[in-house]
This record gives C-alpha cells, structure tokens and sequence, in this order.
C-alpha cells in the first residue's frame, strides 16, 4: 500500500491499519474512535467537546505516523512507547485498554493494574463532574462574561 494513502485513512484512526493489515490494532482503534464520537455527540458544552477532539488529535496523528511507517516496511515506535500506550488511556480511558492488552511492553501485573485504575479513574472524574460540574460551568460563565 502507498504510504500516503495508508497514511490519509488513518485520518479515522483504525482504517490505515486495517488497510496495511494490522486488524488487531485496527479494532483497538475503532473502539477509542466509537467513544470518542460518543463523547462528541452527548457532551453538551463546548469545553467539553473542544477537550474531546483534543484527544482526537491525540489518537489520529500517532494513527497517522505509524501506518506511515508500517506502510513503509518500517516497524512501529508506538507500539513499543509505553508513553504511547499510557498517553491512549488517558485520552481514550477505558475504551482504550485493549491497545493496553496488545502491548508487548508492559507485564501482566502491569496491564492488570491500569484496567483497574483507569475505570476508577472514570469514576472519579464522572462523580467530580456530578457534583461539582454545574457549579464550575456557572464560575466560569460568571466570569467570562
């Protein structure tokens, strides 16, 4: 496959993969794609979608660059980048964990222990959000008025 092209339909991370075979990353890919749509769909203020396409860019330019490189005949850097790997799951939580469980770099214990943690962190995020969510949108629209 032409690089440039492997590297356009990783525009929607997950399609240059599939293109230069790679369907387990491909799916992985897809999975954090369907969440991250979801978010843009349902969240209703403009910071919060604005930080979702932020982890768009997050997930679609290293898309981008490795199925460049895979297309080349080079091997991939990401999948080997545990900065990589932790970086998914912070920008794609949960959704993200089975390019966590393809990795070759982190240990059993290792994975174990982000698919606990990055739930529990979802939770804390989506309780801090219930609760002090409402109050932080009026602060800052009082402010920005």
């Amino acid at each position: 496959m032409q690089p440039l092209l492997a590297a356009s339909l990783s525009l929607l991370p997950g399609m240059g993969h599939l293109a230069v075979g790679k369907r387990g990353k491909a799916a992985a890919l897809f999975v954090v794609d369907i969440g991250i749509v979801c978010s843009i769909i349902l969240l209703r203020s403009a910071v919060g979608q604005l930080l979702t396409c932020f982890a768009y860019l997050m997930v679609m330019v290293p898309a981008v660059i490795e199925t460049y490189m895979l297309s080349q005949g080079r091997a991939s850097s990401f999948n080997d980048s545990k900065a990589y790997i932790v970086a998914m799951l912070l920008a794609g939580g949960f959704l993200a964990l089975p390019l966590l469980w393809q990795s070759s770099v982190f240990s059993r214990r290792a994975k174990i222990a982000w698919s606990v943690v990055i739930p529990a962190l979802a939770v804390l995020y989506f309780s801090f959000l219930g609760v002090y969510g409402i109050q932080l949108f009026n602060y800052a629209r009082v402010r920005l008025n």
